[in-house]
């Protein structure tokens, strides 16, 4: 029973020290008897003397720990070593709670948790997870940002098994670490997309699991490669590319928006749409493809099927948060709602559109759609004041589609003054 009352007793007064709550902290330091003291509740009045951020715990604890030999040897060691009190430099966490865990006087568990709970450092991580002094899954936890996590340099002997719990990793360092298998919770992880594990020896079999399970990082490899030839204007490259992406992974829908896009600069627009329904099958939030969609089929001359989707993207726009990712999809969306309706000869409504769309993105090609429809409409003002705005932001492109004027969008203007005026003002320039 006095055994029973004893491990009551402790309970309490560690969760007294580990409370938040200075009044807490200081009544479990009062009530801890120090001439009897565990090793757990030694280590605790330790740690809460030397690295508690309040001075009045600070120094409770100090005159808890000072009559007991082994805090003056402990503290002696540590300055000798340049470690004491480093808490602001993350490389000496680690080398500190190591040298601390030598002393026998030093409970392991306590140390590791209280430095994580406290900064929540890598180099504190790095020794709760070494020593498995808490649950890993909480300490990975604490190490992610967003859809990242990285465990590079921990020196770990195996990877946690917990590390399949965060199915929402995009990227993962294993990097400079000592194992050379993987848990098979890793494969749970299908949003993997870049797996950095320099200068850490997995297996050849290993590596060859990786690429059978995970093969999202194989595609995201071919993606990358597309997206760099796509920028750099090599079409044909990027698409063989892009393609591969989604043969290795068929539900990988980012890769399929992409070779849709890649196929529209090859003006391949039937191809294109394919691809787009792909990727939308895969992600209805796409709405980057919905913009991509609803242009391939408005240049496909299908303006009914193009303005339907164009009203499913806006309904996937406002079912997001509002960022410039979203709001320069949506301002494309209602271009292209614009230039249906453009073709379709309804001009009042292509102008609603344009004005929609321009509150969201200054864009020089709405511009000159607004010029197009005003000089369809004879308003020549308001088409020389549009057709303005669009030589300002972008001159030689506009500049040329106006000159030549493919569509005759212009010929009512041809012999008029102030819009020959208006292009040779912007040839000098």
């Amino acid at each position: 029973m006095e055994e029973i009352e004893k491990i009551e007793l402790k309970e309490k007064l560690v969760a007294l020290l580990e409370s938040k709550q200075v009044d807490n902290i200081l009544l479990g330091i009062t009530l801890t008897n120090t001439q009897q003291m565990e090793k757990v509740l030694y280590t605790y009045l330790l740690l809460l003397a030397w690295y508690h951020p309040y001075k009045e715990v600070r120094k409770a604890a100090r005159k808890s720990v000072q009559p007991v030999p082994a805090t003056r040897r402990i503290k002696g060691v540590l300055q000798e070593k340049k470690l004491f009190r480093k808490l602001t430099q993350q490389s000496k966490i680690f080398t500190l709670l190591e040298e601390m865990n030598y002393f026998k006087e030093i409970d392991e568990k306590v140390l590791g948790n209280f430095f994580f709970h406290l900064t929540e450092l890598p180099g504190a991580a790095m020794f709760c997870l070494k020593y498995e002094t808490t649950s890993p899954q909480q300490i990975l936890k604490t190490l992610q940002v967003k859809d990242s996590l990285s465990l590079k340099g921990f020196d770990l002997d195996t990877l946690p098994e917990a590390v399949g719990h965060f199915t929402h990793l995009v990227s993962l360092d294993i990097s400079r670490n000592r194992f050379k298998v993987l848990p098979d919770s890793i494969f749970k992880l299908k949003k993997l997309e870049y797996l950095r594990h320099t200068d850490t020896p997995l297996s050849e079999e290993t590596l060859q699991q990786i690429a059978l399970h995970l093969p999202r990082l194989k595609a995201k490899q071919h993606f990358d490669k597309g997206d760099y030839l796509y920028r750099s204007k090599k079409y044909k490259e990027a698409l063989e590319h892009f393609h591969e992406a989604t043969e290795v992974e068929a539900t990988y829908a980012p890769a399929w928006n992409w070779k849709g896009y890649t196929l529209r600069a090859l003006e391949m627009y039937k191809e294109a749409t394919n691809c787009y329904q792909q990727c939308l099958a895969l992600d209805k939030q796409d709405t980057f493809a919905w913009a991509n969609l609803a242009e391939a089929l408005c240049h496909l001359r299908q303006y009914a099927a193009s303005l339907e989707t164009v009203e499913k993207g806006l309904e996937a726009c406002a079912g997001l948060v509002r960022n410039y990712r979203t709001q320069t999809h949506e301002a494309n969306l209602l271009f292209t709602k614009g230039l249906n309706y453009f073709w379709l000869k309804d001009y009042h409504a292509c102008l609603k559109a344009n004005a929609a769309s321009l509150q969201l993105n200054n864009y020089a090609g709405t511009w000159y759609n607004n010029a197009c429809a005003y000089a369809k409409l004879y308003k020549k003002k308001e088409m020389l004041d549009a057709l303005e705005e669009a030589l300002q932001l972008k001159r030689e492109n506009y500049l040329n589609m106006a000159l030549k004027d493919i569509d005759g969008d212009f010929e009512h203007y041809y012999e008029d003054e102030d819009y020959q005026a208006l292009l040779e003002r912007y040839k000098e320039v």
